[in-house]
């Protein structure tokens, strides 16, 4: 997953994914995985989501957040972000802000990306605090944390003398990223052969999501300027 941003700002993104094929949208609707990244690394997690999706049959749009409009075209959406000091990206959480009523009526996971070792793949990280407030208030369905990008020719200053700590590299990985998505198109297909209220009586947090309780830090480590 290689694609490198410009290091200032969230824009420009290469051209949004969205989803084309004619034969998807087999059950479980159309999904939005939305994201805010400051260098990319983020945005390569959403759109390995994406791709899950439409293996699954699924039709699918990945897209900044920072360009979304409406979502009465959606069913369900994965929102992600950055960890950047301890904090999700900020596009993210004005999206979950300027979106809440209507994220509140779906389903809805998060996901954070950051650490900058292996531990996303051994263990279940749980959310930041903040990210654990926005779950809480959209009635989240659960969250993921997955491994950050540090490259040190496009870091901030943090970044890069965290890559002289030797922690530079890149800790994403696909077959994770995979599996969950899988995980959430099995979960909205079963939803879907059981009716449209199934989905709304459910709620609540099912797979590491407001349950994990208030971890201020525990998916942030090593995040603080991660590339993501």
């Amino acid at each position: 997953m290689n694609d490198r941003q410009p290091e200032r700002g969230t824009e420009p993104e290469p051209g949004p994914e969205r989803g084309t094929d004619p034969a998807a949208d087999q059950g479980g609707g159309r999904i939005l995985v939305a994201y805010g990244t400051r260098r990319g690394g983020t945005r390569g997690i959403a759109v390995e989501l994406g791709e899950a999706f439409r293996e699954d049959g699924l039709a699918v749009d990945v897209l900044p957040a920072t360009v979304v409009g409406e979502l009465k075209a959606y069913d369900a959406v994965v929102l992600g972000g950055a960890l950047y000091m301890y904090r999700w990206h900020r596009d993210a959480r004005r999206f979950a802000r300027r979106h809440s009523a209507e994220l509140r009526r779906m389903p809805v996971w998060i996901f954070s990306s950051g650490p900058l070792d292996r531990s996303a793949e051994e263990k279940d990280i749980p959310p930041i605090a903040g990210v654990l407030r926005i779950m809480s208030r959209l009635h989240a369905r659960g969250h993921r944390t997955f491994g950050g990008r540090l490259n040190s020719e496009d870091a901030g200053r943090i970044g890069r003398n965290m890559a002289r700590r030797g922690v530079e590299g890149d800790y994403r990985n696909p077959e994770q990223i995979r599996a969950w998505g899988h995980e959430i198109a099995r979960t909205l297909a079963k939803e879907s052969a059981a009716g449209p209220d199934r989905g709304a009586k459910d709620g609540g947090a099912k797979d590491g999501g407001a349950k994990d309780g208030g971890a201020k830090d525990g998916g942030a480590r090593g995040a603080q300027d991660s590339g993501a």
